[in-house]
């Protein structure tokens, strides 16, 4: 993130379709692990609140 906000704020600050891309490929991995594990996530969360 740090580099696609070095890259819009330079000297491609006209390239907004290429940060709109990075930006994408960049979140879609993130979006894709939460989908595939929502399931132990919110198991993990229901124990521990249940433990204490």
């Amino acid at each position: 993130m740090v580099g696609l906000y070095l890259f819009i704020t330079q000297t491609f600050a006209q390239s907004w379709g290429v940060f709109a891309a990075g930006a994408i490929i960049a979140a879609a991995p993130i979006a894709l692990i939460y989908v595939l594990l929502q399931d132990q996530i919110v198991g993990g969360l229901t124990v521990a609140a249940v433990r204490g």
